[in-house]
C-alpha cells in the first residue's frame, strides 16, 4: 500500500512540475499585472489580430510589397498617411535587402485599439554597388492597431520609426 502512495505522489510531483515548466500562454507578459490582461473574449481576438498584422506588416515590409503593406495601414493613419507612404516607397528604392526581427514587450487591447510595444534589430543593404556590409540598427517602438471585423490595421506609431525612415 505504501508502494502506492509513493508512486501516486511521485506521479503528482511530476505533474506539477510539467504544468509550471511548460510555455506560459500565448498573452503572457512576465511583467504584467493581472489588471493588464485582456477582460472581453472580443480584446483577446483582437489582440490575436494585431500581432498577426505586426508579423504581416514586417513581412510585407521586408519583400518590399507596397500593396500589402498599405493594406495594413489605417487610412486615417496620424503620421500623414500619404507622407508615410512616399518615405515606405523611398525606403524600396533606397535599399536591395531588408531584414528585421522584432520583439514584443508588452500588449494592451482597449476596446477595438490595441497597443503592441516591441524592440527591433533591422539590417538595410543599400543599392550602391561600393555597398559591402549592411547598415544595422536597433529600436523601440509602439504601434497602435485599431480592429475592424477582425481585422487590425495600424493607426499610429511612437518610438523609433522602422518603416518609412528615408526622407
Amino acid at each position: 500500500m505504501n508502494k502506492i502512495r509513493i508512486i501516486v505522489f511521485l506521479m503528482m510531483v511530476s505533474a506539477i512540475s510539467i504544468a509550471f515548466a511548460s510555455k506560459p500562454s500565448e498573452n503572457y507578459n512576465a511583467n504584467a499585472k493581472e489588471t493588464d490582461y485582456p477582460v472581453t473574449a472580443n480584446e483577446t481576438e483582437n489582440i490575436k489580430a494585431a500581432k498577426k498584422a505586426l508579423d504581416d506588416l514586417v513581412r510585407a515590409f521586408e519583400r518590399e510589397s507596397l500593396f500589402t503593406f498599405f493594406n495594413l495601414i489605417n487610412n486615417r493613419f496620424n503620421r500623414g498617411y500619404l507622407d508615410f507612404k512616399d518615405r515606405v516607397e523611398n525606403d524600396f528604392q533606397t535599399f536591395d535587402v531588408i531584414r528585421i526581427e522584432y520583439f514584443i514587450d508588452d500588449i494592451e487591447a482597449e476596446g477595438n485599439n490595441v497597443s503592441i510595444n516591441f524592440h527591433w534589430d533591422r539590417s538595410w543593404m543599400p543599392q550602391m554597388v561600393m555597398a559591402t556590409a549592411p547598415i544595422l540598427m536597433q529600436g523601440q517602438t509602439q504601434f497602435i492597431f485599431e480592429v475592424e471585423n477582425g481585422k487590425a490595421t495600424l493607426n499610429d506609431q511612437t518610438g523609433a520609426a522602422i518603416f518609412g525612415v528615408t526622407p
